[in-house]
């Protein structure tokens, strides 16, 4: 709002809503005050001494991040401003917290009386524990061993999952936020479902911040899902093939390469993999005895995995397979089928809405679709698969995981006669329904494959035992075991073909493509292991003159071709990450979660990041006294610290421009602080000179790594700082220094510079845990620095921080997103990029010319508003 004279204008941005006339006097006690709303179908101002209403419709909801005013706060009769957000979250009150509990208590017992039934039912609890214990015990296999050892050593080894740092940061704000909230985006609304999962979840947040610790969860529930797995393969061979070790290697090939994908995550997946494998048990137990206990429990789990995560769709996937019996099991119990389904409605919307309302939860369900990315429609399905030819998704393990959930779909689909074997059948049929029920999320990330991890291996699994069992049969088809071997080596190119990143930290010294590789490349090794085999197999018969068994090698390597996909790989990825760990002589990930484990807390990647000391700046003292100092022009940002000389040099195409000289003192480290953008084909540099007299003489000149132009969104910084290296010293004879720019392009662009600056630097750990700091560090690479302290959210309302911690291109998703919380810190406050460096790698990118800038950098927020001062919230937000 603004005023001129007595005319009063409303307006957002550049469009004016509203101009008012303002009274020439208001009598005592008349009320003057305005009152402005916004919703989603338009404005509307009233109030005032007229007593006014004038409304009209938005085109658009704006995105509001601050409101700012001109008027003197400071004078006796100023004016006040009180502004409410709509309800952004709602908390529980004490008795809504008891309802809920009584409910979901009576929707579970209401499921247990209609699953109990007659049978006769074992005498105690202690001969039912023994009974299972004897029945593990017999049923232990090397696989076992197998998958648990690679469990344990992904637990400590897995690189981060890029959307780990989003879960960690939205639980811990779960006090100050009123509930898990997105933070980082959709102008922090709280998530419209997980509550239950993030809840039960948040008590381990709260506690530390160690990603080992935090991956606890994941590491049990991927142990849970494989012994549900086992016991699905167990009773499915039982009726119909019988018992088959080499299906079991298949699934524990199949569970790894599934696990180590997707499994070890703080997202959602681990949980609805293991309520989506207990599904399968329950449709396998339903087939086998069509008892009510199987449908019941199911019910249980659908309608915990629904309301966790949009995926947990494919929950029902399993039911909607033995849909037919169950529909003719239902006709013959309609009470019971009915008192199910009642219940089961009951306890997913009982479910759903703890926590909050079913009126918050549409509003974040309608914020998060206006504001978010979950905007994907079902005909943007094939996005999905093709993430996977992209960094961080398009790993070899991920896109072998994908390949081995085809080949079971498509063992499915070519098969003619599916009939009398439902159970055999059972878990491909739900695999296969299960992705076509992805089709109806609303975001279209590989991540949600991990739902389907557990399925995938036993559908993998019980079609190597069907391939095994049609090989006994008289009547065999002869092409088949071809078909596998093929489609396997098919497989294995993809999967090896493109070795993306996990993420940008996940080696720190190798590099996934291995140096002997230009030699021998491990792509067309694993493309053609497969045929190697068959090839081997049939030359040891030829050998061992037993000519009539090479009708049997097809079949028997086509029965191991699961494990030749899955195991290299799996031996590959953990040997690689491994050695990359033993050779880095400073920070990864592995040796931080070994710290955490030993119970050393540290500051993860900060113990070992070199950063400038921001209060350490000093400016050199100017040679050339008589030179000019006019003022920058207006474009210039305002000094990077207190009484830092700034200077515009250029626009230079074929020549050069430079600033005054600096007396560079011995002894000292020198930098410079850089605004603008860099154009093609110029340079900035460092001139050494030496005094002489009343003249300096120029020696040599040294080029600074400045290149703002290889950012995203570069306009968001004001300063860049600029050094060179520890080896990139001045010649011995050098006493003065300035800046320069050359050009040799077609055209140039003006850049500012501060005076030259000695600095000194201090750990990364320091700046992190100086008093009063608020850190604000991207998600993705937040596990890293466990002990940051994020600016809080509470009220609506976010702190701003000290200093942001980043890629050194990138200040995305904090900043450049107009639905991100923090990003009206651009539109007050200015940005100095600091590079970061980890002075015991040999490698220090960040100051070699032309190239991209540091990996890591802090970003210094300056705070300091002249004349004007922060207004706290004066309403809450929050309902109750």
């Amino acid at each position: 709002m603004s005023r001129t004279g007595r005319r009063l204008t409303v307006s957002i941005g550049y469009r004016v809503l509203d101009r008012v006339t303002l009274p020439l006097s208001r009598g005592a006690g008349a009320d003057c005050s305005y009152r402005l709303y916004l919703n989603d179908r338009g404005w509307l101002l009233e109030g005032g001494h007229a007593e006014i209403e004038h409304s009209d419709k938005l085109e658009t909801m704006p995105t509001v991040n601050g409101v700012f005013s001109a008027l003197d706060l400071r004078s006796g009769r100023r004016p006040s401003i009180e502004i409410t957000t709509r309800t952004h979250a709602s908390r529980a009150a004490p008795r809504q917290t008891v309802a809920w509990i009584v409910a979901v208590l009576f929707a579970v017992g209401g499921l247990l009386l209609v699953a109990i039934e007659g049978r006769p039912r074992p005498r105690g609890t202690r001969s039912v524990l023994r009974t299972t214990v004897r029945a593990a015990r017999d049923a232990a296999h090397p696989a076992d061993a197998l998958v648990a050892a690679i469990l344990l050593a992904w637990w400590v080894l897995s690189p981060a999952f890029p959307d780990d740092g989003w879960v960690m940061t939205r639980q811990s704000m779960f006090e100050s936020a009123g509930g898990f909230s997105n933070y980082y985006n959709s102008l922090g609304t709280n998530l419209p479902l997980s509550y239950w999962l993030e809840w039960a979840q948040h008590w381990l947040t709260q506690s530390s911040s160690a990603l080992v610790v935090l991956r606890i969860p994941a590491l049990l529930c991927l142990a849970a899902a494989w012994l549900l797995c086992r016991w699905v393969l167990a009773r499915v061979l039982a009726s119909s093939v019988g018992d088959d070790h080499i299906a079991l290697w298949a699934l524990a090939s199949a569970f790894a390469v599934g696990a180590l994908s997707w499994g070890m995550t703080l997202r959602p997946e681990p949980v609805v993999a293991v309520l989506v494998a207990g599904v399968l048990a329950c449709a396998v137990r339903f087939v086998e005895r069509e008892t009510v206990a199987p449908i019941a429990i199911a019910v249980v789990l659908v309608a915990l995995a629904v309301p966790a995560h949009p995926s947990g769709i494919v929950s029902i996937a399993p039911l909607l397979v033995v849909g037919p019996k169950l529909v003719r099991w239902a006709r013959s119990r309609v009470s019971v089928s009915a008192t199910i389904l009642a219940t089961g409605v009951a306890l997913l919307v009982t479910v759903a809405v703890v926590g909050s309302d079913l009126e918050q939860r549409s509003s974040d369900a309608a914020t998060i679709r206006a504001y978010g990315d979950a905007t994907a429609s079902w005909q943007d399905e094939v996005a999905r698969y093709n993430f996977l030819l992209v960094p961080p998704y398009g790993t070899p393990l991920r896109r072998e995981s994908v390949a081995l959930m085809g080949l079971a779909v498509l063992a499915l689909l070519l098969r003619t006669r599916r009939n009398g074997a439902l159970l055999l059948n059972l878990p491909s049929a739900a695999l296969a329904m299960g992705l076509l029920l992805l089709i109806l999320t609303p975001s279209k990330w590989p991540w949600h494959f991990g739902t389907l991890l557990a399925i995938a291996a036993v559908s993998v699994a019980c079609e190597t035992a069907r391939l095994r069992s049609q090989a006994a049969r008289p009547h065999r088809t002869r092409h088949l075991p071809l078909l596998w071997v093929g489609a396997a080596m098919v497989a294995a190119a993809w999967s090896w073909s493109a070795r993306g990143q996990w993420n940008s930290s996940d080696l720190r010294t190798l590099d996934w493509t291995l140096g002997f590789e230009s030699r021998l490349s491990l792509t067309n090794l694993a493309a053609i292991l497969p045929g190697l085999m068959l090839l081997g197999a049939a030359l040891s018969e030829v050998a061992r003159r037993r000519h009539e068994h090479l009708r049997e090698v097809p079949w028997r390597v086509a029965s191991w071709t699961v494990p030749l996909l899955a195991l290299p790989l799996v031996a590959f990825t953990v040997g690689v990450l491994v050695v990359d760990a033993g050779k880095t002589g400073s920070w990864t990930l592995t040796n931080q979660n070994i710290a955490a484990l030993r119970g050393d807390s540290g500051c993860g990647f900060a113990d070992d990041l070199v950063a400038l000391q921001p209060s350490s700046t000093r400016p050199l003292q100017r040679i050339e006294a008589t030179a000019s100092s006019a003022p920058p022009p207006a474009w210039v940002p305002p000094p990077p610290g207190a009484g830092l000389p700034r200077f515009a040099l250029g626009p230079v195409t074929s020549g050069y421009d430079r600033s005054p000289w600096f007396e560079l003192p011995s002894g000292s480290r020198v930098g410079v602080f850089m605004a603008g953008a860099i154009a093609p084909r110029t340079k900035l540099a460092f001139e050494w000179g030496r005094i002489r007299k009343s003249r300096v003489e120029s020696l040599a000149s040294a080029e600074l790594a400045a290149a703002p132009a290889l950012e995203v969104r570069a306009d968001i910084v004001a300063w860049r700082f600029l050094a060179l290296s520890e080896d990139s010293v001045p010649p011995r004879r050098a006493s003065a220094v300035r800046i320069a720019i050359r050009g040799t392009g077609t055209f140039g662009n003006a850049v500012a510079v501060t005076a030259p600056v000695t600095y000194a630097t201090e750990g990364l750990v320091q700046t992190l845990e100086r008093a009063g700091s608020r850190q604000l560090v991207i998600p993705y690479i937040s596990p890293y620095f466990p002990c940051a302290q994020q600016p809080r959210l509470q009220d609506g309302i976010v702190e701003v921080p000290s200093e942001i911690v980043a890629f050194g291109t990138s200040l995305q998703p904090i900043l450049g997103r107009t639905t991100g919380p923090f990003d009206g810190i651009r539109d007050l406050y200015l940005l100095a990029r600091l590079p970061l460096i980890d002075p015991e790698l040999p490698v220090e990118p960040w100051i070699e010319p032309e190239t991209l800038p540091p990996d890591f950098a802090v970003y210094q927020v300056d705070r300091r508003i002249a004349g004007a001062k922060v207004a706290p919230p004066v309403k809450s937000t929050v309902t109750s």
